[in-house]
């Protein structure tokens, strides 16, 4: 089930708990309202009885209609309890459904979020393998030309090129110190590369009977 049709069914559930709200909301008025006329015919009653107490024979008789009217408000008070009480035990239910759909829902978003996250993880592990490669290759390059400047330029040449070189050995110093950039806080530790300079096997300045050595630089 989608998150989409998710959401629509727990909307449909929050329209029936609405519903029944609105019912249940009625019947617990018409409640109250007999509740209430009941404290009154208990207030009623006591004035009635306090005046066939001093001998107002009448009181007898509206206390019996007070009485009679006592039984019949109960009998519906007894009556709006049922699908009162029916309503909770119903919005109830339809709480806890809502409930496990939300969070079916959340679970659904969470795998949906941490698949994209894996791709976005396995893509960056490919973008940085591919620039190891790419690396590694232009340091060999390098290290093949200086060596053809070195010989091409004699002394000078060479003095050139080292150098360079010398210039070129702490680039971690370089970046961290000089160009003041930080290290990430990663809680799964750091990722150290020892980049060397290699050549592919089809690459046309392997020598031929060296297409497994390492370049040594």
């Amino acid at each position: 089930m989608s998150t989409a049709t998710v959401m629509r069914t727990v909307k449909e559930i929050e329209g029936e708990i609405q519903s029944i709200s609105i019912r249940r909301g009625k019947l617990e008025g018409e409640h109250g309202r007999l509740s209430e006329r009941l404290m009154r015919i208990d207030g009623q009653e006591r004035e009635l009885k306090v005046k066939l107490a001093g001998g107002d024979k009448s009181a007898a008789s509206a206390l019996d209609l007070l009485e009679s009217e006592r039984k019949d408000i109960g009998r519906k008070i007894e009556g709006l309890r049922v699908p009162i009480d029916e309503f909770e035990a119903q919005t109830a239910t339809l709480q806890r459904e809502a409930q496990a759909l939300r969070v079916a829902a959340a679970a659904e978003e969470r795998r949906k979020q941490s698949e994209a996250s894996c791709d976005n993880l396995e893509a960056s592990k490919v973008a940085i393998e591919s620039v190891y490669e790419d690396l590694s290759l232009r340091i060999a390059e390098f290290q093949l030309d200086c060596g053809d400047h070195g010989e091409r330029f004699g002394q000078e040449g060479q003095a050139y090129v080292a150098k360079l070189i010398e210039g070129m050995w702490n680039q971690f110093y370089r970046l961290n110190t000089i160009k003041k950039w930080k290290a990430p806080v990663a809680p799964y530790g750091h990722l150290f590369f020892e980049i060397r300079g290699l050549l592919p096997p089809q690459h046309k300045r392997v020598p031929k009977a060296q297409t497994s050595n390492i370049s040594r630089g």
